[in-house]
């Protein structure tokens, strides 16, 4: 029966480049396989190393130049130990020089000024990691992303395939006791949706919950039985008046 999960992790992705296996390498790199494409991030360490480090300390001239078009990041730097500067990483053309692979090196010199320097990070143990917009997660493209993950049974996706369209940004609000005070749901009192609220909250309540609010007195409204409802009313308050101002909320 054939496999039905992702089959490419970063250890085999990477153990293929260092090898030098082209045949395996073109497989993983068909990222819209779902089950045999590698799904990750290309650039990504394993180890102190990525999958491009790993080709040019080995020789693969072929595998360095199909990494380079999948959109390897020849800029990136080795991962180096706690205490060491990340500056000290090498990257894939000066590890191909230490080896004295020179056609290597040729190609990468290439690929460094085609290449613009991204964002990397700067300290830390994932130090020499290059990061990503937030819109373009593991360097991909969500669409395309989004398509894989849709061949797969949700119990099969892999957690980093879990890429959704982006959302606007939400606020939650926790009002507690100590927010309440004399006068407050004035500006949100004439709001049709606050006018219903109240009212709501008046026939469960017993009391009108508007009048305590606006004229008090401050120790009936500091009372739990009180603060607490009038705090929650007016949380969802707030959202309407929120919501006059901005329609997306």
């Amino acid at each position: 029966m054939a496999p039905r999960v992702p089959q490419c992790s970063l250890d085999r992705f990477s153990r293929a480049c260092f090898h030098g296996d082209v045949g395996l390498l073109e497989t993983m790199l068909n990222r819209e396989d779902p089950i045999y494409g590698f799904q990750g991030d290309i650039n990504e360490h394993h180890s102190d190393c990525n999958p491009l480090h790993y080709a040019a300390a080995n020789g693969q001239t072929e595998v360095v130049v199909s990494l380079l078009k999948a959109r390897a990041d020849p800029h990136v730097k080795t991962r180096v130990p706690y205490g060491t500067d990340p500056v000290r990483g090498r990257t894939a053309r000066e590890i191909a020089d230490d080896w004295g692979w020179d056609d290597i090196v040729s190609v990468l010199q290439d690929a460094e000024r085609e290449t613009p320097m991204g964002l990397y990070v700067t300290c830390g143990p994932t130090n020499n990691a290059k990061l990503y917009p937030k819109t373009m997660p593991l360097g991909r493209d969500p669409a395309q992303l989004k398509r894989v993950m849709d061949t797969l049974d949700h119990r099969r996706r892999p957690l980093h395939l879990g890429v959704e369209e982006e959302v606007t940004s939400a606020a939650l609000l926790f009002p507690g006791q100590g927010s309440e005070y004399v006068s407050m749901m004035n500006n949100a009192k004439d709001i049709p949706p606050v006018r219903e609220m109240l009212s709501i909250a008046t026939r469960l309540l017993g009391f009108d919950l508007l009048d305590v609010c606006l004229h008090g007195p401050p120790e009936r409204l500091q009372q739990i039985d009180i603060c607490h409802p009038a705090v929650f009313v007016g949380g969802l308050a707030a959202l309407e008046i929120l919501k006059t101002r901005n329609l997306n909320v």
